[in-house]
C-alpha cells in the first residue's frame, strides 16, 4: 500500500502553533464562556440590582400607588426567590437581558461570511476585538452609572463580537494545524469555551465575587481575555491555505507554514493546497473560482448533500437537552439537600466534569475518529438522559428520597457523555468536510444552526415542560436517536485525511 503523503513527515504541535492557538482561543471562546457565566452566576443579585434601579425612577410622593409598592417595597427572604415571577415587567426585562447575547450571536453569524470575505481572519478578529471591548466598557459603566440598559446595549455589543470571532476562530484554527492534530487541536476552543465559564463559576461562589458588594466585579473584568488576545494578536500570522488558495499569495503561504511548523520542509502541505486548488478549479471550470455564497451552499447538490451531514451533529447537540441540564443543575443539588454555598460548588464540579472529559475527547479524537466518538457520545447521552428522566420521575411523583442522588449522578454521566464529543466535534466538521471556497459560507450556517437552535431550545422549554414536567426530557432523548441512525447511515470518517483526500472521499459519494 502506497503510503499516506499527509504522515510522510512527523507532525508536532510546535510552541508557535500552540501559541497561535491560545492566543486566538483566549479572546473568543474563553471570553466568551465567562462572558456567559458572568451574567448567570449572579443572578439574584442583578435581578435585585434592577429593581432597585427601577424603584429610584419612581418619584417619592408616588409611595401609596401599586408601581411604586411592586419596585421598592422590602422583600422577605420568603418572597425573594418569586421576585420575577411576581414582577411582569422585572421578568420580561431579566429575560431581554439576558437573550441580547445569543441575539447578537445570531445576527452576526451572517455577517460573519461578510466580514470574513472583506476584511481576513486576522482582520475580523481585530474588528470583533474592538467590538467586545466597547461591550465591556459600556457593560462595566453600569458600577458608576446605575441604568441596566447599559448593560443590555454591552451584552448586544458582546454579542455581535462573538458571532463572527467564534465562526473566524474555528476556520483559522482548522486551517493552521497538520492533519495529524487537527481534530484534538479542534477542540481546543470548546475547552476554553468552559474553562472560561469554570473561571466565572468559581470567581462567583459567595466567599469571592458573588455577593451583592462584588458581583460588578464579575461584569467589569469580563474584557481582558479580549485584551490580551489584542496584545499578542499582531505576533499571530494569517492563515497560509487562505493565503495560498483564496488571497493566490503563494510565498506568504510558505513563509506562515515555516514559522507555525518550525521547519523550512513543508512541501507536503503545500502540494495538498496545490491539488485542492485544482479540484476547486476543475469544478469551476475557471481559475479565479469564487467564493460560494450562504444560499449557493444549497443550490449545489454536492454542498447541500455535505451540508445536512454536518447539521444533524449540530441539531443533535442543540436539541441534546444540555443547556436545560445546566440550568436545571443547581436546583437538583438543592434537592439533594446541599445549600447554597455546596449548591454552587456542586455546579462547578458540572463544569470541572465537562473540563476534564473535553480533554479526554482532545486525546482521542484523532485516535478513535470523529465518527466513532459522536456514536458513542450520543449512546452514553441517551442512556444519561434517560435514567435522569426516569430518577426525576419516581424524585417528583413518588417522593423516593434516594432519587434524587441518581439524579446528580446521571446527570454527572450525561455531561461526560456529551463532552467526549457533542461539545466539541460538530463545531469542526465543517471546517474538514467542505472546500475552501465554500468553508466561510459553511461554517457560518453551523454557527447558525448553533445559536438559533439554541435560541429555540431555550424559549421553549419553560413551556413544554409546565406541559409535560419530568417527561419533557424525553423529547431529547427521542431526538439523539433520530440523529445518531442519520450519522450511521451518512457520516463519514475523516480520521487522519487531508483536506483534498477528503474531498476524493466525498465526491466518489455523493457524486
Amino acid at each position: 500500500m502506497e503510503p499516506n503523503p499527509s504522515f510522510s513527515k512527523p507532525q508536532r504541535l510546535t510552541w508557535n502553533l500552540s501559541f497561535t492557538i491560545f492566543v486566538v482561543t483566549l479572546g473568543t471562546w474563553y471570553a466568551g464562556g465567562f462572558f456567559n457565566m458572568a451574567l448567570n452566576v449572579p443572578q439574584t443579585y442583578i435581578v435585585s440590582w434592577i429593581r432597585w434601579v427601577e424603584c429610584g425612577r419612581h418619584p417619592v410622593h408616588d409611595n401609596h400607588t401599586s408601581s411604586f409598592i411592586l419596585w421598592c417595597n422590602t422583600l422577605t427572604d420568603e418572597e425573594a426567590p418569586f421576585m420575577l415571577r411576581d414582577n411582569i415587567k422585572l421578568n420580561t426585562i431579566w429575560a431581554v437581558l439576558s437573550s441580547t447575547y445569543g441575539i447578537g450571536t445570531l445576527v452576526a453569524n451572517f455577517a460573519s461570511t461578510v466580514a470574513i470575505r472583506r476584511m481576513g481572519l486576522i482582520g475580523s478578529f481585530w474588528f470583533g476585538n474592538a467590538v467586545f471591548v466597547v461591550g465591556s466598557i459600556l457593560s462595566a459603566l453600569i458600577c458608576f452609572f446605575h441604568h441596566y440598559e447599559l448593560l443590555l446595549v454591552g451584552r448586544l455589543l458582546c454579542g455581535l463580537s462573538q458571532g463572527t470571532t467564534g465562526v473566524a476562530s474555528l476556520i483559522y484554527i482548522s486551517e493552521v494545524t497538520p492533519v495529524r492534530l487537527r481534530g484534538a487541536v479542534s477542540t481546543f476552543p470548546i475547552i476554553m469555551m468552559v474553562m472560561g465559564m469554570l473561571t466565572a463559576n468559581v470567581l462567583g461562589l459567595p466567599f469571592l465575587l458573588g455577593t451583592e458588594e462584588r458581583w460588578f466585579m464579575l461584569i467589569t473584568i469580563q474584557g481582558i481575555p479580549v485584551l490580551v488576545m489584542c496584545a499578542f494578536l499582531p505576533f499571530c500570522p494569517d492563515s497560509p491555505r487562505r493565503l495560498f488558495l483564496t488571497v493566490g499569495n503563494k510565498e506568504g503561504a510558505v513563509r506562515a507554514l515555516v514559522w507555525l511548523r518550525g521547519t523550512t520542509d513543508v512541501h507536503v502541505e503545500i502540494d495538498q493546497m496545490n491539488r485542492e486548488q485544482a479540484m476547486m478549479e476543475e469544478d469551476s471550470g475557471k481559475d479565479d473560482h469564487k467564493p460560494v455564497t450562504l444560499m449557493g451552499i444549497f443550490r449545489d447538490r454536492y454542498l447541500r448533500n455535505i451540508f445536512w451531514m454536518c447539521a444533524v451533529p449540530m441539531f443533535a447537540k442543540q436539541f441534546s437537552g444540555y443547556m436545560c441540564i445546566f440550568y436545571y443543575s443547581t436546583s437538583i443539588f438543592n434537592g439533594v439537600g446541599l445549600d447554597h454555598l455546596y449548591s454552587g460548588i456542586a455546579t462547578c464540579g458540572v463544569w470541572a466534569t465537562y473540563l476534564v472529559f473535553s480533554l479526554v475527547s482532545m486525546a482521542l479524537v484523532d485516535r478513535a475518529g470523529r465518527k466513532t466518538l459522536l456514536l458513542i457520545s450520543h449512546t452514553g447521552m441517551i442512556i444519561g438522559m434517560s435514567l435522569f428522566t426516569v430518577f426525576m420521575v419516581l424524585s417528583g411523583r413518588y417522593q423516593l428520597d434516594w432519587a434524587k442522588f441518581g439524579c446528580a449522578g446521571s446527570l454527572f454521566f450525561y455531561i461526560a457523555s456529551y463532552a467526549i464529543a457533542s461539545g466539541s466535534i460538530p463545531f469542526f466538521l465543517p471546517n474538514e468536510m467542505f472546500p475552501q471556497n465554500a468553508r466561510t459560507a459553511a461554517q457560518t450556517w453551523n454557527g447558525v444552526l448553533c445559536s438559533g437552535l439554541g435560541l429555540i431550545t431555550s424559549m421553549l422549554f419553560p413551556i413544554v415542560v409546565f406541559l409535560l414536567e419530568e417527561y419533557t426530557f424525553l423529547i431529547f432523548v427521542a431526538s439523539m436517536a433520530l440523529a445518531t441512525v442519520y450519522l450511521i447511515w451518512k457520516l463519514p470518517e475523516t480520521k487522519g485525511k487531508s483536506i483534498d483526500e477528503i474531498q476524493t472521499l466525498l465526491r466518489r459519494r455523493l457524486r
